[in-house]
Order: structure tokens, then C-alpha cells, then sequence
């Protein structure tokens, strides 16, 4: 039989004692609900745990491949133009030359009456072909008539 003095059985039970410590802390078994905490006794909380409700789990991403049919998918649907866009956008075109043009003679030092008066006039050339190619003829010998 061996006897311990109560110095080595006092260090015998502080080993135990670390022992069963180290074991609880790698169970978790100390934590309070599952936060860390052992108690909830000077924390500043009354221990209640809530959920996090704004909390978006992200979801698994689906890789689908589909296969158009005919008529559809980005290359199959043909869509008819606005007119009222494509209206707009010519006038936008003709002005645009109009503006072009009196810049041109207002840089070679035409009065303003005159330069008016050629503006104008290439308005209406313009105009004409415009309305000439809405009836489905060519108006390129127009507009370089016009030039």
C-alpha cells in the first residue's frame, strides 16, 4: 500500500480536476445554449437567445442547359420594329445633317439670312427623300443630290 502525503493528494485531485475541465470543454457540455457562454450570470443578458430572422441561407445553384425549339430562344423571336421610335430616329438624322450644314457655312462666312435659306432648302430635299423612301423608294440618289 502507498500512502500520500496531503501535498501529493491535494496534486493528484488539481490533475483530476484539470482533466475533467479539459474534457468538458471539448464536449461543449459547459456551454449555455450553445453560445459559449457557461452561465448567463454576469454576461449583461438575461441568457434568452433569439434567432436570426434576416439571416438568407444561400441556396444551392442549378445549372440548367435548355435547349430552344424552333421559334424560340434569343435567336428565334423577331420582333417588328416601333415606327414611332424609327419616325423619331429619322427626324433625329435629318437634323443632325441640317446642323452639320450650317456649321459648314456659317465657318465659310455666309450671312445668317442666307445661311438660313440653304438650311431650309436642304430640309425640305431631305424631307422629300424621307418620305420617298417610305414608299419604298431608293433615296440615295437624293441625298446626294442634295450634298
Amino acid at each position: 500500500m502507498v500512502v500520500l502525503t496531503s501535498a501529493e493528494a491535494r496534486e493528484g485531485e488539481g490533475k483530476k480536476k484539470k482533466k475533467k475541465k479539459k474534457a468538458e470543454k471539448e464536449k461543449g457540455e459547459k456551454m449555455y445554449n450553445g453560445i459559449g457562454l457557461t452561465t448567463p450570470r454576469g454576461s449583461g443578458t438575461n441568457g434568452y437567445i433569439q434567432t436570426n430572422k434576416f439571416f438568407v441561407k444561400p441556396r444551392p445553384v442549378r445549372v440548367e442547359i435548355r435547349e430552344y425549339e424552333n421559334g424560340q430562344g434569343a435567336g428565334g423571336v423577331s420582333r417588328k420594329a416601333n415606327t414611332e421610335i424609327l419616325e423619331h430616329d429619322r427626324k433625329r438624322q435629318v437634323e443632325l445633317k441640317l446642323t452639320e450644314l450650317e456649321d459648314q457655312l456659317v465657318e465659310q462666312g455666309y450671312p445668317d439670312d442666307e445661311v438660313l435659306e440653304r438650311v431650309e432648302a436642304f430640309r425640305k430635299v431631305l424631307q422629300a427623300s424621307a418620305s420617298a423612301t417610305e414608299d419604298g423608294t431608293s433615296s440615295a440618289s437624293a441625298l446626294g443630290d442634295a450634298k
